[in-house]
C-alpha cells in the first residue's frame, strides 16, 4: 500500500526488506486545491498549476478474525496518516505531477515514513 508519507509499499508489515502485503487494506484521500497566490503568470498555462493542502489515511494488514466488526474497528483505529502541502501541475485532462511535503502523522513498528519532499504522478478517474 502506498501512501504519501511514506516510501513505496512502506505502509504495512515487512521482511528482510519486503513488503509482505495483506488480505486487508484501504486507503483515503482529502485535497484543498487552490490557485497559486504569488502566480506572476496569466494565461492557459499558469492556471495548470495549483497549491494543495492534503491528508492521507490508510491501513494494511492481515487480520485473522471472523468477527467482521471487529475486523473494521483494527482497520480504523490502527491507521497510518499523513498531512502536507505541495505544488501539482495538470498534464492533459487526466493526469498530474506533484511535488510534496510530507509530514508522517501516525506511524507503527516496521512502517517505512518519508518526511520531506515527495514526487508523484497521479492520475484522475472522475
Amino acid at each position: 500500500m502506498t501512501l504519501r508519507g511514506f516510501e513505496m509499499r512502506g505502509a504495512g508489515p515487512h521482511d528482510e526488506g519486503c513488503a509482505l502485503g495483506s488480505d486487508t487494506y484501504w486507503t483515503g484521500a482529502l485535497h484543498l486545491y487552490t490557485p497559486l497566490p504569488f502566480n506572476p503568470f496569466q494565461g492557459e498555462f499558469a492556471n495548470r498549476f495549483r497549491m494543495h493542502l492534503f491528508m492521507n489515511a490508510g491501513n494494511i494488514g492481515v487480520f485473522h478474525s471472523g468477527d467482521y466488526q471487529q475486523l473494521i474497528q483494527n482497520l480504523w483505529e490502527k491507521r497510518r496518516w499523513s498531512a502536507g502541502l505541495g505544488l501539482v501541475v495538470q498534464v492533459g485532462q487526466i493526469a498530474r505531477i506533484e511535488v510534496n511535503y510530507c509530514l508522517p502523522m501516525t506511524v507503527h513498528q516496521g512502517d517505512r515514513a518519508c518526511q520531506g519532499l515527495q514526487f508523484g504522478i497521479g492520475v484522475s478517474y472522475i
